[in-house]
């Protein structure tokens, strides 16, 4: 449950190689603090990593340095999803060997909760794949380079809001 949600306006795509973060209108005036999750619609997009009085900056699930604990489902696996500077992501560091069991299935990848950062259950994108040796790439629910306006969410992990 979310306790509080701040709407923002995307005012600078920063679009270089290697860095994939947006500047939003909301700063600390309007409570936004580092670490609270940006959302798309449902879906999350990135968290802030900057805060000024007036505006804020968060680092996209797609930027190089974005990793992120993820639930790949139906097949009930934990991963951390890595960013590419692309307008997609890798799933990397897993446990279990899961190639054999994503063949063939449409994956959905939600936030796993792990690592307190974001709350569990936010849909985050979706693999699909009929080759075992296929990438293990996970095409993002939202078009990043289409942001206009983002929700800031702030979820308290400690008391399960």
């Amino acid at each position: 449950m979310q306790s509080e949600d701040i709407y923002a306006k995307v005012l600078v795509d920063k679009d270089s190689p290697y860095l994939k973060s947006i500047i939003l209108n909301k700063g600390s005036k309007d409570n936004v603090k580092i670490g609270m999750a940006i959302v798309d619609k449902s879906y999350l997009v990135g968290k802030i990593i900057e805060v000024n009085y007036t505006n804020s900056r968060a680092l996209l699930l797609s930027d190089l340095n974005s990793k992120i604990p993820v639930l790949l489902e139906p097949i009930d696996i934990h991963a951390v999803l890595s960013g590419t500077g692309k307008n997609h992501g890798v799933i990397e560091y897993t446990k279990d060997e899961y190639k054999q069991k994503i063949d063939g299935k449409k994956i959905i990848v939600y936030t796993s909760g792990y690592g307190g950062l974001f709350k569990s259950g936010l849909p985050v994108g979706k693999m699909y794949t009929n080759n075992i040796n296929k990438e293990n790439k996970v095409n993002f629910f939202s078009d990043f380079r289409q942001l206009d306006y983002v929700k800031i969410v702030s979820y308290d992990i400690r008391s399960g809001n």
